[in-house]
């Protein structure tokens, strides 16, 4: 009986899910955990990245044994070789896919902030979400002509949408270079339904329909 070994398609579709997982969950999170909400999208986001980094880092760990492709697949995701720093991640993406439409959301304008204000706000979130800090991110944010007042980036309702934007532009280049689509059943398993309906209809837009497929991936 021949021994299991590790693919790109395991790889990637587990972390494209664990990535919806995360936004969905900030998507959903209300009252006084409301706060937390852009940690989620910053998890959600890497995750997203990395999931497309890791598809084309394959050589590096398919063909290996289960076990030692999924510690090789730590090392590569989450010691030293890709960054922890998300400007340099969506940097990594903009260097490999130089005509996609990453430096153009980036530069686009998200209810007031710009792509790339998103990113550094995202950044900022994995602790300023959970910890007291000694500057938050909306000092640099003041408002042009009124002393001591500031927008805040972190609580923009362009967060989500930066998010969703360059989330389907990720999994566009995961259909288009991998074949990989994100599994209808696994966006079923999200709860409450009519929450995850909603979600879907603002995560996927109007390319649903491309994005989402029927083909499980066997574990």
């Amino acid at each position: 009986m021949s021994k299991r070994t590790l693919t790109r398609e395991q790889v990637v579709f587990e972390w494209l899910q664990m990535s919806i997982s995360d936004f969905f969950f900030a998507f959903k999170i209300e009252g006084s955990f409301v706060r937390y909400a852009p940690f989620f999208n910053a998890m959600g986001f890497e995750l997203m990245c990395k999931a497309y980094l890791l598809g084309c880092r394959a050589s590096d760990y398919e063909g290996l044994l289960v076990q030692a492709g999924l510690e090789k697949v730590d090392r590569i995701a989450k010691k030293k070789e890709l960054s922890h720093k998300l400007s340099e991640i969506i940097g990594d993406i903009k260097n490999r896919k130089p005509r996609g439409q990453i430096p153009y959301l980036l530069s686009q304008n998200f209810d007031g902030f710009s792509g790339s204000d998103f990113v550094n706000t995202l950044e900022s979130a994995y602790l300023e979400c959970r910890y007291p800090v000694p500057r938050q991110i909306y000092k640099s944010f003041p408002i042009h002509g009124m002393k001591r007042m500031y927008s805040d980036p972190i609580y923009s309702s362009g967060l989500h949408k930066f998010c969703y934007s360059v989330a389907r532009e990720i999994l566009t280049y995961i259909n288009d270079d991998f074949s990989i689509k994100v599994s209808r059943s696994f966006l079923e398993t999200l709860r409450p339904k009519a929450t995850c309906k909603r979600f879907r209809r603002l995560f996927f837009a109007d390319r649903a329909n491309a994005l989402i497929g029927k083909r499980e991936v066997a574990s």
